[in-house]
């Protein structure tokens, strides 16, 4: 699996209460599009604890983000309870990939789009509004990355 790829999973299990499961990230380009006809992750969200899911629904929401258009969050119902005891409710990120563009996906683009929702990821987590109007704590978040900065910014470096 590229670096990438292993980034926007441990981004997104890093937010609380949500858990990527799977994904088809490990295989080729060519493989994901010709059997998946797309990407696609895998997660399981806290019944309990919605900030997680809130927060990467927000980041990838048409109107914060400019491939939002392109990716989706869709939801699917299983047979098995979670072992928390929470509902078998599975939610899959998924961008289709067109068979009828004038130009078709290329890695590159994907990667492209991937990398931005990182950084939108990154934007929101640092965006003091956004965090307190939504009464959103940022110590439950657990990618080191956003820690560090977190707390150097509490000291003022």
């Amino acid at each position: 699996m590229k670096d990438l790829y292993k980034r926007l999973t441990e981004t997104i299990n890093s937010l609380p209460g949500i858990e990527v499961n799977g994904s088809n990230l490990s295989n080729s380009f060519d493989k994901i599009k010709s059997n998946w006809g797309g990407t696609c992750l895998f997660f399981w969200s806290d019944e309990k604890d919605a900030e997680g899911l809130f927060f990467l629904t927000r980041c990838m929401d048409t109107r914060y983000w400019e491939f939002g258009h392109l990716w989706r969050i869709e939801i699917t119902c299983g047979d098995q309870i979670h072992s928390n005891g929470d509902k078998p409710i599975t939610y899959n990120i998924y961008r289709p990939f067109t068979e009828f563009k004038f130009e078709p996906e290329t890695e590159d683009q994907i990667d492209k789009e991937i990398s931005s929702l990182i950084d939108n990821m990154y934007y929101h987590f640092h965006h003091d509004s956004f965090m307190t109007g939504y009464s959103m704590d940022r110590t439950k978040y657990d990618l080191k990355e956003w820690k560090r900065e977190m707390k150097l910014n509490d000291l003022g470096i």
